[in-house]
């Protein structure tokens, strides 16, 4: 008969390649990736100067504003370091033009809020830590644009879903950053952020963890919304647990749960929704 310990291994090993047999979105977005030739994209910087080979000393065909969408013809050899970041240089056609331009000064996508209006966002690096990343996001209207911040990302595969108010008052959109953890230990969870187009504000409620390292140890959270099944109307519930081996024998895994409740009033938390303590 198998004790607990090995039950646990057991099911973790089936999760994790479960989880890796199934398809990534298409909007998916993976470390080092690069633009495809033959798509369109747009771009996330203003003013980009699209030029007549790849690199910067070469003559300026053209100024490019912000979300002008570009058809990605080739990805040359050459790369330019945009975001502390080293990117490829592409050749792309606009309109009649062709031209090269910095490939990280593409936008990763471009989401249409309401008609005119459009969220954008790219990746940056760390300066001095090239496994840390954030998303930079930038509002897009007829009028121009408006930052709205970096968030630190927890794994540097992610893709962005849009979820509506999820029954908050105060606010427009609830934004999901999907961790796309491929393996043992790697981050598997989610970031909220919280879209208020009124006020053209993006505020962070924090990551919330999903780990599994192979039977010894495991890290589960997120959060139930107002319109979730069992969602309570003007809060937000954080659930979370974490277990590991203790090697102590048959019942060596240790799992340990908590749960709190985080009132929502006017647009925002009445308080920071802090990270479980789980060893106190």
């Amino acid at each position: 008969m198998y004790n607990s310990s090995v039950m646990k291994y057991i099911y973790y090993l089936f999760l994790f390649f479960s989880m890796v047999s199934i398809a990534q979105p298409e909007t998916a977005h993976w470390n080092d990736q690069i633009p495809d030739a033959g798509k369109s994209y747009v771009t996330y910087g203003d003013n980009l100067s699209l030029r007549e080979a790849p690199n910067t000393d070469s003559k300026k065909i053209a100024v490019l504003p912000i979300h002008t969408k570009v058809e990605v013809l080739e990805v040359d050899e050459n790369t330019i370091k945009v975001f502390n970041r080293e990117t490829p240089w592409i050749k792309v056609k606009v309109g009649n033009e062709e031209g090269y331009i910095a490939s990280g000064y593409l936008a990763l996508r471009s989401i249409e809020l309401a008609e005119g209006s459009y969220l954008i966002y790219t990746r940056k690096q760390d300066a001095k830590n090239k496994y840390s990343q954030s998303v930079a996001f930038r509002y897009v209207t007829n009028k121009g644009y408006t930052e709205l911040g970096d968030f630190v990302i927890g794994n540097n595969s992610f893709d962005v879903r849009l979820l509506g108010d999820k029954g908050l008052k105060g606010i427009d959109e609830v934004i999901q950053i999907n961790y796309l953890g491929e393996s043992c230990g790697e981050e598997s969870g989610r970031s909220y952020l919280v879209w208020d187009q009124k006020n053209q504000t993006l505020q962070s409620l924090g990551t919330f963890s999903s780990i599994g390292d192979g039977g010894m140890y495991h890290m589960s959270e997120d959060l139930i919304f107002p319109v979730d099944a069992g969602g309570i109307e003007n809060t937000i519930i954080y659930n979370g647990e974490e277990g590991e081996s203790t090697g102590d024998g048959a019942n060596d895994y240790v799992t340990v749960t908590r749960s709190k409740k985080i009132t929502w009033v006017k647009g925002k938390t009445k308080l920071p929704i802090k990270s479980f303590d789980y060893k106190n």
